[in-house]
């Protein structure tokens, strides 16, 4: 199985027009305040579809988002990038019911957290996020081998 990343790049809002014809994933564009509160109560709208696989970009100026999960793998994971520098945020091992009963008040409190910084790496991309990444028609400069 292909093992890729889903990271960050300067592509993030240059993607074709395929991300509003998705209905689990959003295009929001620029933010002026876009905090965790507002990412878990957005993850949790979608997560209430009927989304297995999910996700939203935005921007907060100058710093470009992405959150992808995988609700049937317990899976999610957030990227950002400014200046050329580049982060993320990973959680594995939830359920979709302990999602939707987060408080969007303490942000993402789930199982499996793992952040860039340190020796830390990110683990690989399961099947469902690539499989999302390759319908959005992310541009190949945001799937990165790892």
């Amino acid at each position: 199985m292909r093992k890729y990343l889903v990271a960050a790049g300067c592509f993030f809002f240059s993607l074709s027009s395929a991300l509003s014809a998705e209905p689990c994933f959003r295009k929001l564009g620029a933010k002026s305040s876009f905090g965790s509160d507002a990412q878990v109560k957005l993850v949790q709208e979608l997560a209430r579809r009927p989304c297995d696989v999910l996700g939203f970009s935005f921007k907060s100026g100058t710093r470009e988002t992405l959150i992808l999960a995988d609700l049937r793998e317990g899976e999610l994971r957030r990227t950002a990038s400014a200046g050329g520098s580049v982060s993320w945020t990973s959680w594995s091992g939830f359920t979709r019911a302990e999602l939707l009963a987060l408080d969007p008040a303490n942000g993402f409190e789930l199982r499996g957290f793992v952040a860039s910084g340190g020796k830390a790496k990110m683990p690989a991309a399961g099947q469902a996020i690539l499989d999302l990444a390759e319908r959005l028609k992310l541009p190949s400069a945001m799937v990165a081998p790892w």
